[in-house]
């Protein structure tokens, strides 16, 4: 497939069941999902996965992406491949894409995995951290060790994509929420804490909440847990 002149991987397992369509999270890809493609491909689904532009098989947007631009490219996969209302599910920065989608109506349900997206409890040595960064930059000084190790390995490119994304807070967008929502969430999670998870439930209407054993991933920590919730979700639309 082909978006805005960039090369971008799609897969599918066409069944007779209900579309469903993986979004993975930032740094990577669809094969970081496919243990819940090959589940519910067996379960008898017609379920997509994509890798989105900067990871995995896609290329590299020639400039700097918006997480609007990330909602925006999964809007055209699914109208490219006439996907009907498909269930989204997506994991952390899939989930912030997935709030787009749903608050937008493009979607008939949705399942969140350790969502991010939601504006962050910030602690003084956050602040603190931010404060010598600018000091540091504005007198010249080198920055380059500031950033996670996963921050600093991203190309020019990337590097702004990142700082657009986490720096647009979607906590307005879920009270537009109106489709059939499960929150699936780490008890452990440190990425995006639980109290995220618990913002979510209270703020989309029709939704429910479940904590799994796990961490960030915890559709791996707690593999068979989230699948058994996740269908019981898809049968009961």
């Amino acid at each position: 497939m082909v978006y805005r002149g960039l090369n971008v991987f799609f897969k599918r397992a066409k069944n007779k069941g209900r579309q469903v369509l993986l979004l993975h999270g930032f740094g990577g890809s669809s094969k970081t999902v496919d243990c819940l493609f090959y589940f519910l491909k067996n379960r008898g689904y017609d379920v997509s996965s994509l890798d989105f532009p900067g990871f995995g098989e896609s290329d590299e947007p020639k400039e700097k992406w918006t997480i609007r631009d990330y909602a925006g490219f999964v809007e055209w996969v699914i109208g490219e491949q006439e996907l009907d209302r498909p269930v989204v599910i997506g994991h952390s920065f899939g989930g912030r894409v997935g709030i787009i989608l749903a608050a937008l109506g493009k979607c008939g349900a949705l399942v969140l995995i350790d969502s991010a997206g939601m504006r962050p409890r910030r602690g003084l040595s956050y602040y603190f951290n931010v404060t010598r960064y600018k000091i540091r930059k504005a007198l010249g000084g080198d920055v380059s060790a500031f950033g996670s190790s996963d921050y600093r390995s991203l190309s020019p490119v990337m590097k702004q994509t990142f700082v657009s994304v986490v720096n647009d807070h979607l906590d307005n967008l879920l009270k537009e929420i109106t489709v059939p929502t499960l929150i699936l969430w780490g008890d452990r999670d440190r990425e995006t804490p639980p109290y995220m998870a618990k913002r979510i439930r209270k703020r989309v209407k029709n939704s429910r909440l479940v904590m799994l054993d796990g961490g960030h991933y915890s559709y791996i920590d707690a593999f068979l847990p989230c699948c058994n919730e996740t269908e019981k979700f898809i049968c009961s639309l």
